[in-house]
């Protein structure tokens, strides 16, 4: 039997697993070795149903917070579903280099600036 190297970096990702026009993924701890082939299953993601519905994301908290006190780095898209569940402190960064998200980010940039001088919190905010 092979030995299996442990050198390579884990990280927290989306499988998809779901048939033509029916996308479901699954969000599991990777290796990099192939694509089927991951440490644990975490939970499942399923793009389909609206975000308000509390089945659409299923994220097993315990075992994520286990895996991510151990040092695996989640992709992207992972850490922002992170984020909305609460396990992770800062929202995914955005690429600022390219002129759409360049714009996104200014229109948010404004709507937190009003936000933020609505509740006299703060006057300004810093510009990135």
């Amino acid at each position: 039997m092979k030995s299996v190297s442990t050198n390579r970096p884990l990280k927290i990702r989306l499988v998809r697993v779901g048939t033509n026009r029916c996308p479901l993924y699954i969000i599991v701890v990777w290796d990099g070795r192939w694509r089927s082939h991951y440490r644990d299953k975490l939970g499942f993601y399923n793009p389909r149903l609206p975000a308000t519905d509390p089945d659409a994301l299923k994220i097993d908290c315990t075992k994520t917070s286990e895996w991510l006190a151990k040092g695996v780095e989640p992709s992207t898209a992972v850490r922002g579903f992170l984020f909305r569940a609460g396990l992770v402190c800062a929202a995914p960064r955005m690429r600022v280099n390219h002129p759409r998200r360049r714009y996104i980010n200014a229109r948010t940039l404004a709507r937190d600036r009003a936000l933020v001088a609505s509740e006299g919190r703060i006057s300004k905010l810093k510009t990135e």
